[in-house]
């Protein structure tokens, strides 16, 4: 089983993906200030339906988005049907990714390096970014902080969206393997139940200080928000700035 193609239950309507994100682009500002200073070829990795990528586009600098979802990245695609903008679409595995130009800047957003579940997938993914980013190449991306209290070995909630539909939602935490088992059921007025499950990864920050480390690659910054605040304790986020050494 392909651990990254059997964990995609959020991306399968890339236009519902869209609707739920369309007032996120809190990670654009320190995007668009490394893009701009390190120049393109950019890669943005998990691109998704583009969210990031389009941005960097407009301003001019060329980029590739890569993703393994189909839908998702013909929906990018859509969006940039009929423009000049500077941008190229690969579907692609992101653990092991090919560019025909070695590029001065990687970004990788949306918490995609949850999807990684194992140490090995990691490493598959790291080892690739190494190998595609220039000498003194920069790497930017992020994650969510391991909150002692958001990882119970169980929680549940329910609650009713406004279209009607009750939805039940529940999370089981493995804390041997770091992995957060995600699973929502939305039932509409007919009794219909739609089911969508994902797993998530959890790397603690001295965890992933030495993972960054070992594959080549010096922390420039480490942050607990995209608006560059201190990472500690109290953060929900860890977002790393690392130069290929």
């Amino acid at each position: 089983m392909n651990i990254l193609t059997e964990n995609m239950d959020p991306y399968r309507n890339p236009e519902t993906y869209d609707e739920l994100h369309k007032d996120y682009n809190a990670d654009l500002p320190l995007l668009l200030e490394w893009a701009e200073k390190q120049g393109g070829p950019v890669v943005d990795l998990a691109c998704g339906t583009g969210r990031a990528t389009i941005p960097i586009a407009e301003k001019g600098i060329e980029v590739t988005g890569i993703d393994l979802n189909t839908g998702m990245l013909e929906r990018a695609k859509q969006k940039t049907a009929g423009t000049l903008l500077p941008v190229i679409w690969s579907l692609q595995d992101c653990s092991n990714f090919t560019v025909d130009t070695v590029s001065p800047f990687i970004c990788m957003t949306g918490n995609s390096f949850q999807h990684f579940l194992t140490n090995e997938a990691q490493d598959r993914l790291l080892r690739s970014v190494h190998r595609a980013l220039a000498d003194g190449g920069v790497f930017i991306f992020g994650t969510r902080f391991p909150v002692h209290e958001d990882l119970a070995p169980e929680q549940t909630e329910e609650y009713e969206e406004e279209e009607g539909r009750r939805v039940r939602y529940e999370e089981r935490y493995d804390a041997g393997r770091q992995l957060l088992h995600c699973r929502t059921i939305r039932t509409d007025e007919d009794s219909r139940a739609q089911e969508e499950d994902i797993m998530l990864r959890y790397t603690y920050p001295q965890e992933m200080e030495r993972l960054l480390s070992g594959h080549g690659f010096k922390i420039e910054h480490r942050y607990g928000t995209w608006e560059k605040e201190p990472l500690d304790a109290d953060s929900k986020e860890m977002i790393y700035v690392c130069r290929k050494a």
